[in-house]
């Protein structure tokens, strides 16, 4: 993957799905912070992103998407609205899917 072609919400799943020109990037690291409640996603070995650097969801869980890029990899920040929420990561050919429940 050289790059994020796009990041969009499926509301009826508390889904945030990331979309990649090629493949997912192998490497992926990931965490929550519980303080002003986020998921951290850190891609590497890329550095493009081809979106706008803020989405605004305002999902039941989902409220922003934001990323920074990085020399070495692309980190994006979801904001959500509660710390307590289990997330489950999925990747599929260009997409990776984070849902929340």
């Amino acid at each position: 993957a050289s790059a994020i072609s796009d990041i969009e919400y499926d509301a009826a799943n508390e889904a945030v799905v990331i979309s990649f020109d090629g493949d997912v990037p192998s490497k992926i690291k990931s965490f929550m912070l519980s303080e002003n409640p986020r998921y951290v996603i850190d891609f590497y070995g890329i550095s493009k992103v081809k979106v706008p650097n803020r989405k605004q969801f305002d999902g039941d869980i989902v409220r922003l998407v934001r990323y920074g890029a990085h020399a070495n990899k692309v980190r994006i920040v979801v904001e959500v609205n509660r710390a307590d929420i289990r997330v489950k990561k999925s990747a599929n050919g260009s997409d990776y899917t984070v849902k929340f429940q």
